[in-house]
C-alpha cells in the first residue's frame, strides 16, 4: 500500500472555505478511483496562514496513475485551487505503508490459501475444488473474489457478485467473507467489504446486500457497524437431488 501526501497553503480567511472545497470536491475525486483505500484532509492554522495536507492511500502505483496521470510525482490541482492557494507546490510525496497489505483479485495461485480460509468459515474445500470454482466464476463474469494479502500471505477473502431479481431488480451481494481467525479485529474485514462495495459501485449498483446465518451474531454486529441494516429473517431449505 502506498501513501500519497500533498501540501498547500491558504490565507487564514479562506481556510474554512477551502476545507469545504476539499471535502466536497477533492476527497470524492480521490475515493472514486479503483484502488484508492481512503483519503483525508489535515489542517493546521499558523498565524495568518492555514496549512493543508491531503493524505490518500492506494493499492498500487497503477491506481495512482489512474488518478494523477503518468507523472505520479506531479501534484494534481483543480481550477478552483486558484481562488484559494498562496502557491502551487509542484510535487507530492509517496511513502510505502507498513505492514504491506493489498486487496486484489484472486488468482488460481491463491487456491490453497482460499481453501484453508474456507474451512475456517465452515465450508471445508480442497485446493482442487477451489481452483475449479475460481475458473468457473471467472468465466461467468458476474462474481469477483478479492483477497487481502500482506507480505505474501493471504489473510482473508470476500466474494461479491452482481445479481438480478425479478421482483426487486439488479443488486450486488456479498456472497462470502472470511478473515484468518488469528487476525480478526485488525480491520482486514472492513477493508475487504469496502473493496467489495467499490466493485459494486463501479458496476452501477446502488445497493448491496449480505446474508448471514442467524447463529453468526458477531458477523451481524460487524455488518451493522458498517451500516448494513437487517431486513428480514428467513430459513434456507435444501433438497438432495442425487
Amino acid at each position: 500500500m502506498i501513501a500519497r501526501i500533498w501540501h498547500g497553503r491558504t490565507p487564514i480567511a479562506k481556510a474554512d472555505a477551502y476545507l469545504a472545497f476539499l471535502e466536497e470536491r477533492a476527497i470524492p475525486d480521490y475515493t472514486s478511483i479503483a484502488g484508492n483505500r481512503g483519503a483525508w484532509v489535515l489542517r493546521r492554522d499558523d498565524g495568518d496562514e492555514a496549512h493543508f495536507l491531503t493524505l490518500s492511500l492506494w493499492d498500487s502505483m497503477q491506481a495512482i496513475v489512474a488518478f494523477a496521470g503518468e507523472d505520479v510525482a506531479k501534484a494534481k490541482y483543480y481550477p478552483e485551487d486558484r481562488d484559494f492557494l498562496l502557491d502551487f507546490e509542484p510535487e507530492v510525496t509517496h511513502y510505502e505503508v507498513y505492514p504491506r497489505e493489498a486487496i486484489r483479485p484472486a488468482t488460481l495461485a491463491d487456491a490453497a490459501a482460499i481453501a484453508a480460509l474456507s474451512g475456517q468459515l465452515g465450508y471445508p474445500s480442497t485446493e482442487a475444488e477451489i481452483r475449479e470454482r475460481l475458473g468457473t466464476l471467472e468465466a461467468r463474469g458476474s462474481t469477483e473474489i478479492l483477497v487481502a494479502e500482506s507480505d505474501g500471505r493471504i489473510n482473508g477473502w470476500i466474494a461479491v457478485r452482481a445479481d438480478l431479481s425479478l421482483e426487486t431488480g439488479a443488486f450486488a451481494e456479498i456472497a462470502g467473507l472470511v478473515v484468518d481467525e488469528s487476525l480478526r479485529g485488525k480491520g482486514i474485514g472492513v477493508r475487504l467489504v469496502e473493496a467489495a462495495e467499490r466493485w459494486a459501485k463501479e458496476r452501477g449498483h446502488t445497493r448491496i446486500r449480505v446474508r448471514s446465518n442467524v447463529v453468526r451474531e458477531a458477523a451481524h454486529r460487524f455488518y451493522e457497524r458498517l451500516g448494513y441494516l437487517p431486513k428480514k429473517k428467513q430459513q434456507v431449505f435444501d433438497k438432495d437431488l442425487g
